[in-house]
């Protein structure tokens, strides 16, 4: 029993021995132990935060191509988007380049045919003023000649202009005789024995080529005859009032404007109109036709 608390307490001091060993030669260990762990954490912390920090670098750097490789995406796409536009305006811009010339062409091409049509027209009509003016210059020489060939020997005959005729049972005004037969190169002069009259050659009712004659009022007027063919004429204030007359001058073809004299005279006004089929009767009945 004794043995056995002996043991206790040697056992009791064995461990008391060691634990003030402890405390006394220990102590440094444990606190190098606590610093060895301390240092260790916050290696293990630095080498933690460089780890992260790398990592959110390496982050950052894929987020930054990321970006970068957007914004030259998005260049491209502005690029290529301008450049269509470009050439659209481009385009655009030659089309009406190309529809104003045509426009203008088109403009010269009309003003050109306008101009060339009035000059042909101008032309046309100067061609036939001369035409005209050269049978009028044509006829009238031949009206001269024929007068000279009068005054050489033809005959001169007279025909009087009546407000009333003294022989018309209806008073009509009158040309006495009305009816006329005369020879290429006689004279036929019209006498105003009443006034207001005067004496006219009748468009249409000429042979062609003769320049017929013009008279004043209450004044006489001469005329010789040239060519063959139908004369007809009037007095122009009273030709409505039937105031109308013929020559009719003897030769070969004679009767070549007849007929047209004759449609002529259906297209006068008035009391004209009626006189003429018995002008055209008496000049049958005579023989003149």
């Amino acid at each position: 029993m004794t043995k056995r608390v002996v043991s206790k307490t040697s056992a009791v001091f064995v461990v008391s021995a060691a634990l003030l060993l402890s405390a006394c030669g220990g102590s440094e260990s444990a606190s190098d132990d606590a610093s060895d762990t301390s240092s260790a954490t916050s290696q293990r912390d630095s080498n933690a935060s460089a780890s992260n920090a790398s990592s959110n670098a390496q982050t950052a750097s894929a987020a930054a191509n990321d970006a970068e490789d957007e914004v030259e995406e998005a260049i491209d796409e502005t690029s290529n988007k301008v450049a269509n536009v470009t050439d659209e305006a481009a385009d655009k811009a030659s089309d009406a380049m190309g529809n104003a010339k045509a426009a203008v062409n088109s403009a010269a091409a009309d003003g050109k045919a306008a101009v060339e049509t009035a000059v042909a027209d101008g032309k046309a009509a100067v061609e036939n003023a001369v035409a005209d003016a050269s049978d009028k210059v044509k006829a009238t020489a031949a009206s001269l000649q024929s007068g000279g060939d009068a005054a050489a020997g033809g005959t001169t005959h007279e025909i009087k202009m009546y407000t009333v005729n003294p022989d018309d049972p209806r008073k009509r005004m009158w040309f006495e005789p009305r009816v006329l037969l005369a020879q290429p190169g006689d004279t036929v002069t019209f006498v105003p024995t009443d006034p207001t009259h005067q004496s006219s050659s009748t468009d249409g009712m000429l042979p062609e080529g003769e320049a017929g004659w013009e008279g004043e009022i209450n004044k006489p007027v001469s005329y010789t005859v040239g060519k063959p063919g139908i004369y007809g004429y009037n007095c122009v204030p009273h030709i409505a009032a039937g105031m109308v007359g013929v020559i009719i001058v003897e030769g070969e073809g004679k009767l070549a404007n007849l007929e047209a004299a004759k449609a002529e005279s259906a297209k006068q006004p008035g009391l004209a109109r009626r006189a003429w089929p018995e002008i055209w009767k008496e000049a049958e009945d005579a023989g003149y036709l």
